[in-house]
């Protein structure tokens, strides 16, 4: 069974929010489908 979590994040910019998912992602702390 695959557990899926969601989490939320407040950012001032769409810029900054692609630049904390893409960190996120590179650093293998999330997965994006």
């Amino acid at each position: 069974m695959t557990k899926t979590i969601v989490i939320f994040v407040t950012a001032s910019s769409t810029e900054e929010a692609r630049k904390i998912g893409q960190t996120l992602v590179e650093e293998g702390k999330v997965a994006c489908c």
